[in-house]
């Protein structure tokens, strides 16, 4: 997903940058451009995004294809409603975080979406929100994930349905 996230921000990036941005390699990078192909996220034979599918799958999708894991409190970057940028705007009953040393946030820790995930974030606030916002639709409650899409939309770029 992030792969899409960074292609909806960069349309027809290299596989290099996307690598580069996200702390992926770069075949990593290319293999996640053909899964996203291969599932209609992306165009076919291009690197755009379909910014509606985009949307629409994170919302009903995301959190059955990523399903969250939640741990003990730990140490490490903030994500969903406690991330930079969000911490305000849902109702949030507690932090969640990524494990990672570089973070200085507590909270239940979550699974992210890829190793390399919390890394990026860190290097990278867009990213680090819109991950975040995604982790939303994957540990948030019905208003905490229709509060998200709104967010997401305003973010992609993406036309409500």
């Amino acid at each position: 997903m992030a792969v899409a996230l960074q292609l909806a921000r960069a349309p027809g990036a290299r596989y290099a940058d996307l690598a580069r941005v996200l702390h992926l390699g770069v075949a990593e990078a290319h293999r996640g451009v053909r899964r996203l192909q291969l599932a209609g996220l992306v165009m076919p034979g291009e690197r755009r995004v379909d910014r509606q599918a985009l949307v629409e799958f994170l919302v009903h999708g995301v959190r059955y294809a990523f399903a969250p894991l939640l741990g003990a409190e730990a140490s490490g970057v903030a994500t969903a409603e406690a991330a930079p940028g969000l911490a305000g705007k849902f109702q949030a009953e507690g932090g969640v975080v990524w494990p990672h040393p570089e973070g200085k946030a507590r909270g239940r820790s979550l699974v992210p979406l890829y190793r390399g995930g919390p890394a990026a974030a860190v290097a990278d606030a867009w990213l680090h929100r819109s991950l975040a916002l995604v982790d939303v639709l994957r540990v948030g409650g019905l208003q905490q994930r229709r509060q998200a899409r709104a967010l997401l939309d305003e973010e992609l770029g993406a036309r409500p349905a």
